[in-house]
């Protein structure tokens, strides 16, 4: 990501949103769907686990080459992608080790912050897109269709468009005093599909924990208690063949 850090003069979220698109070989516009799988283009594996409403929404920690999110999978759904968003931030500007509380204000929280709503709902995109919806859609239901597209926080969403200038601060107010329904959502044709739901064991950890399976590695047992019920023990593939050159010389 270059030289830049949260908090430098040079910082521009919007710009560093933009070039971690393109180092996930993302449009620059288009909802972001998937993002764990596309975070892991660029070294992050995320697991989603449920720790209690009152727990860090999510933490940070480089491992080697690589870095691994943990998310609370007690958040809403778009607060879950928003964290993710977030340590991905922590991932990509170099930071060892960060547990976020949901009430960091330091100034490099909030530079990371800037760039994880502008990475989840960019402003080329929405604008365009927005654009769109106003021809045929009332404003509530531009506003919730956008949001579910970008799967973004009803509140997030709001907020960014009255920063890019969408919404006026009367439209705003009569927005946020009601949150969208199930019914709203039907109605707009819309089906939510939630990420990060606990348990989310990243696809990267998951493959290489089978490949260790199979190469005698690991035990059926410790596979299925890393891969947290996700797969049974008959569901496992068969094993690899060992070598006879190998089961003789654990015989010598």
């Amino acid at each position: 990501m270059g030289a830049i850090k949260p908090g430098d003069q040079g910082w521009a979220s919007e710009t560093a949103a933009a070039q971690a698109r393109e180092a996930m070989c993302l449009d620059a516009g288009e909802p972001i769907h998937d993002l764990a799988e596309h975070a892991e283009k660029v070294g992050l594996f995320s697991f989603s686990l449920s720790l209690g409403e009152a727990d860090a929404d999510g933490a940070y920690v480089e491992v080697e080459s690589a870095g691994v999110a943990l998310i609370n999978g007690d958040l809403d759904p778009g607060r879950r992608r928003s964290t993710l968003a977030h340590e991905l931030g922590h991932h990509l500007f170099g930071d060892a080790y960060s547990l976020d509380w949901g009430a960091n204000t330091s100034e490099t929280e909030r530079a990371i912050d800037s760039f994880a709503i502008s990475l989840l709902f960019p402003r080329v995109g929405v604008v365009k897109r927005w654009s769109e919806l106003r021809q045929d859609h009332s404003l509530r239901q531009a506003a919730i269709i956008v949001s579910a597209e970008y799967r973004i926080s009803w509140t997030a969403a709001l907020k960014q468009l009255k920063s890019f200038g969408l919404l006026s601060k009367d439209d705003y107010k009569l927005l946020d005093s009601r949150s969208p329904t199930r019914a709203d959502y039907l109605e707009c044709n819309l089906r939510i599909t939630e990420e990060l739901q606990s348990p989310y064991i990243a696809t990267g950890f998951s493959a290489a924990a089978i490949r260790a399976y199979r190469s005698h590695r690991l035990s059926a047992e410790r596979v299925t208690e890393l891969l947290r019920g996700q797969i049974e023990i008959d569901e496992l593939p068969l094993r690899d063949e060992i070598p006879l050159e190998a089961m003789r010389g654990e015989l010598r």
